[in-house]
């Protein structure tokens, strides 16, 4: 059973009901995600807003996707390994594309690259930028 459940689309108020409808006339379906996230409308279109900025940048649809299954499969995340999955099938990742992503590689060299940084894409990681709040030390507390 889920922390959260789902917000009705019947029960929503008439701006996120619309959002909610939106989204299942573009996809063919409503997935949880988003009715769990129309709890708090501002975060539903802020992540809509996101993923829409997110499309029209420099990667293609298979690399988004082989990104989001690596970091699923990272962060042990059922639903979003599942979902990415499947809109990685429809964006034409074989069976094979998404157990390679599961692990951080690809067929494709520059597809690797991309996927392998995924699993280390924290910008701060990459960059080792300088903690500028009071640091906490990264081993577990005994």
């Amino acid at each position: 059973m889920p922390r959260i459940l789902p917000v009705n689309p019947d029960q929503a108020d008439a701006k996120t009901a619309a959002t909610l409808k939106a989204i299942k006339t573009k996809l063919g379906m409503l997935p949880n995600l988003f009715t769990t996230l129309a709890h708090a409308p501002a975060a539903l279109d802020g992540y809509l807003q996101l993923s829409e900025s997110l499309s029209r940048g420099r990667l293609s649809a298979r690399q988004r996707e082989m990104i989001a299954i690596a970091v699923a499969q990272a962060n042990a995340c059922a639903y979003c390994l599942s979902a990415h999955a499947a809109i990685g099938q429809g964006v034409g990742l074989s069976n094979e594309d998404i157990e390679r992503a599961r692990h951080g590689g690809a067929r494709d060299p520059k597809d690797e690259a991309v996927t392998e940084l995924a699993l280390t894409n924290y910008v701060n990681r990459v960059a080792d930028t300088v903690v500028d709040f009071p640091v906490v030390d990264l081993s577990p507390a005994t």
